[in-house]
C-alpha cells in the first residue's frame, strides 16, 4: 500500500474530486501545482496543502461561478493570487476616498 500523499488530499478535499475515479486528472493537476508551488514560488512539500486549501478558498472566492476542478485550479494556480491582490488594492483605493 502506497504512503498517504497530504498534498493529494488536500487537492481532493478542496476540490471535492473523487479520487478513485479522477486518479489521473487529480495526479496531473498535482503535478502541474506542485511544479508552480515548490519549483517556481519556493514552498515546501509540508506548506503545500495548506496552500492548497487557501488557493482553492480563493478560487471560490473571486469564481464564484467556475466550476473548481483539480484542473481548473492547477490550471488558475497563480491567478488566484493575482485575484487576491487585485481585491486588496481595490478595497484600499475604496477605503482611501470613500470611508
Amino acid at each position: 500500500m502506497r504512503e498517504r500523499d497530504p498534498a493529494w488530499d488536500a487537492l481532493v478535499r478542496a476540490t471535492g474530486a473523487n479520487g478513485s475515479y479522477t486518479n489521473g486528472r487529480v495526479g496531473a493537476a498535482l503535478k502541474g501545482i506542485r511544479d508552480c508551488a515548490i519549483l517556481d514560488e519556493g514552498l515546501t512539500i509540508e506548506e503545500l496543502p495548506a496552500e492548497i486549501e487557501r488557493r482553492a478558498g480563493l478560487y471560490r472566492r473571486f469564481r464564484p461561478t467556475w466550476e473548481l476542478s483539480p484542473t481548473a485550479l492547477a490550471s488558475h494556480w497563480c491567478r488566484t493570487l493575482q485575484w487576491e491582490e487585485r481585491a486588496t488594492a481595490s478595497d484600499e483605493i475604496f477605503d482611501r476616498y470613500w470611508r
